[in-house]
C-alpha cells in the first residue's frame, strides 16, 4: 500500500503537478476515522 503511494508521489513529482486534493483528503479522512475508532477502543482494553 505505502509502496504504491510512494510510486504515485514520485510520478507526480516528475510531472510537477499538484496532488489531487479530493483523493488526498478522502484518504486523510479515512485514516482519521480509523484513528478515532482505535483511540476509543484503547481505554476499554485498559480497564
Amino acid at each position: 500500500m505505502s509502496q504504491l503511494f510512494e510510486k504515485k508521489m514520485k510520478f507526480r513529482d516528475g510531472k510537477k503537478r499538484p496532488i489531487k486534493f479530493p483523493y488526498f483528503l478522502a484518504r486523510a479522512k479515512r485514516l482519521n476515522e480509523l484513528f478515532n475508532q482505535a483511540s476509543s477502543y484503547v481505554p476499554k482494553l485498559q480497564k
